[in-house]
C-alpha cells in the first residue's frame, strides 16, 4: 500500500518470507438454509386457561415471549480508555473496535476484580452496567480511575499504559417495578441496559451451541450463512430481532425476523464484476461498500524496531471510502512533506512524476497481477482506504498536468490507494445504504412472509437461537436473572368496524337527468370499488386535459401493430371519458407524441416543450405517458412543475391499454380530483359527530393536524438536509389536508422550533380561512409520524408547548390539544388463531388456504402494550403481502378527552380518509399525508444529492488546536450548526428550493394574504386547498 507519508526516518524492511503473495479469498461455507415450516394458513392457539377471551374479544398470538423475572438493580457507568500520547496528553480510544478489544483486556487482566469478586457485569461499550457498585460508591458523577494494564493490539503492538475511566451516572433500581408504572418516556436507559443483557446472554449461548451468529447493532442476530443470494453477488440475510418491552401484565421480550441485504465476501473487483451492467455502476457499487471493512490481501514488509505485525489479521483491516476516477496504470500517488503543527500536510516538491499506484505495487510491494488486470478492468479499480478526497471525474478535456494536480491534492489530503483485486470485504457486513430498485425487490421478496411462516420461523429457529428453547435444558437467560416462558404468548383482541363511504351517484347514461343522489359504499376488506360514483366533491373552474406521450409509452417491448398516435387518442378520449363519469369537468386539451416530430425527441425535451409550450395555465392538467418508471425525469420535472404552479401527472402508458384499465384509469383520477382540492367520499357525518362530541358541537370546531420528517438515509449527500412537514384539514369533514414544508439540520428527530410553529400557524391560517363565518379552530387532533419512543420526552417538552404557543399567539386563547404518536418501525406482530379472523389466500378460484393476517379492524389495548401513557395497537388494512404490521399509538396529551374507546374508533375511521387509494391505509392518513409530503421535499432534493460536487456541499468545521498545537477534536454541536446552516442556505436558494423564500403579494381573497410564503412550491397550488403532491 502507498504510506501514508515519506517524512519518517527511513525504514529497514526485514526478510519477509512469501512477499508479495496474494492470499486467495476462502471458498465460503455451506449455506444455512432455514427450518421447514408452514407457509400459509393459521397458527395454534396457546392452550393456556388464563388466555381466555371475553366481553367479545378475539384471541390472536403475537410474537412475545412473558418474562416473569428481571434483573431488579443495575449501575451503569460511561466507558473512556486512554494512554498517554507523545505530546504529554492523552489518546483517547473512540472506535467501537478499539474500545471493544480494550474493554476485552481489561477483563483478561482482571483489573476491576470482577472475575475474582464474581461481579455479573455487561456493557454494550459505550456503558457498562453492573450488579454491584464499584468501589461501592453509588454517587452520580463518581469517578474511578482504573491503574495502568497491558492490552496487545491485535496487530502485535503492546501498549502497556493503558487505563480506564469510569463515570458513574445511573442507579436502575427497582426495575420490573419501574417497568410497570412509569410513562414510556422515562424508560429509554432501563430497556437499552436491559437489551444489553439479552444480547450478552445470546452471545454466550452461541459460543456453546457453536452456531455462527453475526450481532448487527445493539439486538439484531443474522445466521452468518442463512442467506440467500441476490444479483449482483448481496446476499440477503435471515436474521432476528429481540427486545425486552414494558407490557400491562409484565415484561415481555419481543422476537421477530429479519431480512437484511449483506456484502459477499469475496474480493472487491469480483463484487464489482458480479454487479454486471448496472446504471452508474461506479457509484452504486461505492455506495454499497460505503463505510465497510476491507482485509489486505498481499503479503507486505515488516520493519525492524516495529512491534507492528502488517500481516497480522488486525493490520490488515481497512475501511472502504470511495473510488478514484482512474485505474491503477493512470491513479498517482505523491510523497509528503515532513508534517508541520498546525498546517496542512504538502507533498515534496522533489517528487515531480510521481507514483503510479500499479509501479507501488509491482515493484515495490512486488505484486504480480493476474492476467485479467489489464487497462481498465475492474481488477485496477483503485480503492480509497485513507481519508475522503475531491473527485473531479473522468473529463477528457483536462490536461495531463491539470489531472496530475488533482492527484497532487489528493495525496496532500491523505488519500490512499490500492487496486481493487488485492481487497477482500470481510464478513458479515450488512449494506448500509439504499438498494437500487432491483435489489430493493428482490430483498422485499425474500422478506415478505406470510404470519404462519414467521410464526413458525420464530419457534423453530428464533427461540433457540436467543436460547429461550435451548437444547439440552440450558437456561441462558437464567444466569443473568432472567425468568422467560418458552411460548409465544396469546393476545386478547377486538375488531372493530370499517367506516362506511359517502359518494354522489353517477346514473348510468339512460337516466343522466335523474337528481342524484348520495350513495354508500361499505369496504370490503379494506378495499372498494369506484365503479358507478362520482366524487363526493369535484373541483370546479378547471382548463384543459393535455396528454404527452413518450416513445413506446404504450409498448416497450414492441410487440403492437397499433400505432401510437392511435393509442394516443384512445387513452385520452377514454381517461376524458373517465373523468366525466366521475364528476370531473375538465377542457379539451392538447395531445402530442415524441415520435411524431411536433415535440422535440428525447423524454427531457418533450417534457420540456410540453412544459413551455403546451401547458401554461395553472388551471390545466397534463398527463404524461411513460414506457416504465423512472425517479429521475420524474424528480427533475416534479420540481420544474411544482416550483411554476403546474398540476402533471406521470402514469405509465401501457396500463391504458391493457386489462384492468378502467380501474386504473379511476385512480388517476382520483389523483386528479384530489391534487386540485376535490374530494372522493366522506365519512359519515354522525359517527363523528358522536365520537368528537355531538352536544358540544366540537367537530366543527376541529382541525386535524399530520406531520413528519424524512431523512436523507444512508449514501446520500453528506450533511444532506432533512424534510419537516405538517398538513392539515380544513373543514368538518376531515378529507383533504393541505400542507407546508421546511428544511432543517440532517438527521434532526425533532421539527425546528420557528418551523413547526409557522407551520402550525399557515394551517390554522388555511382553516380559518375555508370557514364562513371567520373563525378559530377551538380543537386540535395532532397525529406525529417520525419519531421514536427515545424521543417522546422530547416531544412532550417541546413540540407540544410549541403547538400550543403557535395557536395561542394566533387565538389568544387556549387549546385543546390531543397528541398522538404513530408508529411504524416497530417489531409486534399478530397472528390467527382461528378461520373467522383471517380471509383465504385467493391464490386462484379452487385454492382454499388461508391467509393467516388478521382482517382489517383489529385493535389491541392489552398485554403488548404499555403501561403508561394509554397506547393501542391498530390493523387498520388488509395485508396484501406478507405479514401485516399494525401501526401503535401512544397519546402522548389528550386535551380533547376521546379517551380510550373513541380515539381508536375515529383513528380507524382516518385511515379511510386517504384519498389517492381505494383501500384503507396502514396508519392514520394525517400522518401518512405529512409522509407524502416529505418524499416530495426528498424528490426536489434529488438532482443536489445525486451530484456530489453541486454546490452548495456541506463544509465540516475546521478543528481548533490546543496549547500544544494538537487539533481539538470538533464538536457534535459544531457538527450540528454547521448542518442547520447548509440547510437554511439550500432553502434560500431558488434553483434548489423554489424563488418564493421572500415575502409574495397575495390577493386580499387569499388566505394567505398578509403571510410570508415560506414553501418551495408556488403559492397558487395552496390556494385550492388540493394535495398537489400526491
Amino acid at each position: 500500500m502507498p504510506p501514508k507519508s515519506a517524512d519518517k526516518t527511513q525504514r529497514v524492511a526485514i526478510d519477509t518470507p512469501n512477499l508479495g503473495n496474494v492470499d486467495d479469498v476462502p471458498h465460503p461455507p455451506p449455506i444455512d438454509p432455514p427450518p421447514k415450516v408452514r407457509q400459509d394458513g393459521i397458527c395454534s392457539k396457546l392452550h393456556n386457561e388464563d388466555a381466555s377471551s371475553t366481553n367479545g374479544e378475539i384471541m390472536v398470538r403475537s410474537n412475545y415471549v412473558q418474562v416473569s423475572k428481571i434483573p431488579q438493580t443495575l449501575h451503569a457507568y460511561t466507558l473512556k480508555f486512554t494512554r498517554p500520547a507523545k505530546d504529554q496528553g492523552r489518546l483517547e480510544y473512540n472506535k467501537r473496535r478499539e474500545i471493544r478489544d480494550a474493554f476485552q483486556a481489561l477483563i483478561k487482566e482482571d483489573v476491576l476484580k470482577f472475575v475474582a469478586r464474581k461481579v455479573p457485569y455487561v456493557t454494550d461499550f459505550k456503558t457498562l452496567w453492573t450488579t454491584t457498585p464499584i468501589d461501592n460508591v453509588t454517587k452520580i458523577g463518581y469517578v474511578h480511575n482504573s491503574k495502568k494494564f497491558k492490552y496487545i493490539q491485535p496487530n502485535g503492538k503492546t501498549i502497556d499504559n493503558l487505563r480506564v475511566e469510569l463515570t458513574y451516572v445511573d442507579h436502575l433500581a427497582d426495575i420490573q417495578q419501574i417497568l410497570q408504572t412509569k410513562p414510556l418516556a422515562k424508560l429509554p436507559e432501563y430497556i437499552r441496559a436491559l437489551n444489553a443483557t439479552v444480547a450478552q446472554c445470546i452471545e454466550e449461548h452461541q459460543k456453546q451451541t457453536g452456531k455462527e451468529i453475526d450481532r448487527i447493532g445493539a439486538n439484531r442476530f443474522y445466521v452468518s450463512n442463512g442467506y440467500v443470494e441476490m444479483r449482483g453477488e448481496l446476499r440477503a440475510g435471515r436474521g432476528y430481532y429481540t427486545s425486552i418491552r414494558p407490557g400491562t401484565d409484565g415484561p415481555l421480550l419481543n422476537i421477530n425476523p429479519a431480512t437484511s441485504a449483506f456484502l459477499p465476501s469475496i474480493k472487491v473487483s469480483d463484487f464489482i464484476k458480479g454487479m454486471g451492467a448496472v446504471k452508474d455502476k461506479r457509484r452504486y457499487v461505492s455506495q454499497l461498500l460505503q463505510g465497510a471493512t476491507l482485509k489486505i490481501l498481499y503479503i507486505r514488509a515488516n520493519y525492524e524496531g516495529s512491534e507492528i505485525n502488517y500481516n497480522s489479521e488486525a493490520a490488515r483491516l481497512k475501511v472502504f471510502t470511495q473510488f478514484g476516477d482512474y485505474d491503477s496504470r493512470r491513479q498517482k500517488f505523491y510523497e509528503l512533506e515532513d508534517a508541520v503543527v498546525g498546517q496542512p500536510r504538502r507533498t515534496k516538491d522533489s517528487d515531480l512524476l510521481g507514483t503510479t499506484v500499479h509501479d507501488y505495487f509491482t515493484q515495490k510491494a512486488r505484486i504480480s497481477f493476474p492476467p485479467e488486470a489489464g487497462d481498465g478492468s475492474f481488477e485496477t479499480w483503485c480503492v480509497n482506504v485513507g481519508k475522503r478526497v475531491k473527485m473531479e471525474g473522468q473529463n477528457t478535456n483536462r490536461s495531463d498536468d491539470e489531472i496530475d494536480e488533482i492527484m497532487r491534492d489528493q495525496s496532500a489530503r491523505g488519500a490512499q490507494w490500492i487496486p481493487a483485486c488485492l481487497l477482500q470485504i470481510v464478513p458479515g457486513q450488512m449494506v448500509t445504504t439504499t438498494l437500487d430498485s432491483g435489489h430493493t425487490s428482490e430483498m422485499i421478496r425474500h422478506a415478505l412472509r406470510l404470519p404462519a411462516a414467521n410464526f413458525g420461523l420464530i419457534e423453530e429457529e428464533g427461540l433457540e437461537i436467543i436460547g429461550v428453547k435451548a437444547e439440552n435444558g440450558q437456561q441462558p437467560l437464567a444466569s443473568a436473572n432472567f425468568t422467560v416462558g418458552k411460548e409465544l404468548i396469546e393476545v386478547p383482541a377486538t375488531t372493530l368496524g370499517q367506516p362506511i363511504l359517502y359518494f354522489k351517484n353517477n346514473p348510468t347514461s339512460k337516466r343522466r337527468k335523474q337528481k342524484k343522489q348520495e350513495t354508500t359504499k361499505m369496504p370490503e376488506l379494506g378495499h372498494w370499488s369506484l365503479r358507478d360514483v362520482e366524487f363526493a366533491e369535484t373541483p370546479s373552474q378547471l382548463g384543459k386535459l393535455h396528454m404527452l406521450a413518450l416513445s413506446k409509452c404504450f409498448d416497450p417491448a414492441g410487440t403492437t401493430s397499433a400505432t401510437e398516435s392511435g393509442l394516443l387518442q384512445q387513452a385520452y378520449t377514454t381517461f376524458r371519458r373517465k373523468l366525466e363519469d366521475h364528476g370531473i369537468s375538465i377542457g379539451n386539451g392538447t395531445t402530442a407524441e415524441e415520435s411524431e416530430g411536433k415535440v422535440p425527441p428525447g423524454a427531457e425535451s418533450a417534457v420540456k416543450h410540453l412544459f413551455n409550450n403546451i401547458h401554461q395555465s395553472t388551471k390545466d392538467c397534463s398527463i404524461i405517458l411513460i414506457p416504465e418508471k423512472n425517479y429521475q425525469l420524474y424528480a427533475t420535472w416534479k420540481r420544474h412543475f411544482d416550483f411554476s404552479g403546474r398540476q402533471v401527472l406521470f402514469a405509465t402508458g401501457s396500463k391504458f391499454i391493457e386489462k384492468g384499465s378502467q380501474n386504473f384509469m379511476s385512480n388517476l383520477a382520483l389523483k386528479v380530483n384530489m391534487k386540485f382540492g376535490g374530494v372522493s367520499h366522506h365519512l359519515n357525518a354522525d359517527t363523528l359527530d358522536k365520537l368528537l362530541g355531538k352536544k358540544l358541537n366540537i367537530k366543527n370546531n376541529t382541525i386535524v393536524l399530520g406531520a413528519d420528517i424524512s431523512h436523507c438515509g444512508a449514501g446520500g449527500k453528506e450533511g444532506s438536509p432533512s424534510v419537516a412537514c405538517v398538513v392539515g384539514s380544513v373543514d368538518n369533514r376531515f378529507m383533504s389536508y393541505p400542507g407546508s414544508m421546511r428544511l432543517q439540520r440532517g438527521g434532526q428527530e425533532n421539527i425546528e422550533h420557528e418551523h413547526l410553529k409557522s407551520m402550525v400557524k399557515e394551517r390554522l391560517h388555511a382553516w380559518r380561512h375555508a370557514h364562513d363565518p371567520v373563525a378559530w379552530p377551538t380543537h386540535m387532533l395532532f397525529y406525529r409520524d417520525g419519531i421514536s419512543e427515545s424521543q417522546f420526552k422530547y416531544c412532550i417538552d417541546h413540540e407540544i408547548s410549541t403547538i400550543k404557543d403557535a395557536y395561542r399567539e394566533l387565538c389568544d386563547q387556549d387549546l385543546q390539544l390531543t397528541f398522538v404518536v404513530c408508529g411504524k418501525r416497530h417489531n409486534t406482530r399478530f397472528y390467527a388463531t382461528e378461520e373467522s379472523q383471517t380471509y383465504p389466500l385467493n391464490v386462484n378460484e379452487n385454492d382454499n388456504r388461508l391467509n393467516g393476517n388478521l382482517k382489517p379492524g383489529l385493535l389491541v389495548t392489552k398485554v403488548v402494550t404499555n403501561p403508561t401513557p394509554f397506547n393501542f395497537f391498530l390493523q387498520s388494512h388488509k395485508a396484501l403481502k406478507g405479514t401485516a404490521r399494525s401501526a401503535h399509538y401512544h397519546v402522548l396529551e389528550d386535551g380533547m378527552n376521546l379517551g380510550e374507546t373513541a380515539l381508536p374508533e375515529l383513528t380507524m375511521m382516518l385511515c379511510y380518509t386517504f384519498g389517492r387509494s381505494t383501500t384503507g391505509v396502514s396508519y392514520a392518513a394525517p400522518a401518512y399525508i405529512a409522509d407524502r409530503l416529505c418524499e416530495r421535499g426528498r424528490t426536489y432534493l434529488r438532482e443536489w444529492n445525486a451530484d456530489p460536487e453541486m454546490d452548495p456541499k456541506f463544509e465540516m468545521p475546521s478543528s481548533e488546536k490546543d496549547q500544544n498545537g494538537k487539533n481539538v477534536r470538533v464538536s457534535q454541536e459544531e457538527i450540528d450548526k454547521a448542518k442547520a446552516d447548509l440547510a437554511k442556505l439550500i432553502s434560500v436558494t431558488p434553483t434548489l428550493w423554489g424563488k418564493y423564500d421572500k415575502p409574495v403579494n397575495f390577493d386580499e381573497d387569499s388566505f394567505l394574504h398578509g403571510q410570508e410564503w415560506l414553501n418551495p412550491w408556488h403559492p397558487i397550488l395552496n390556494d385550492r386547498n388540493g394535495m398537489f403532491w400526491m
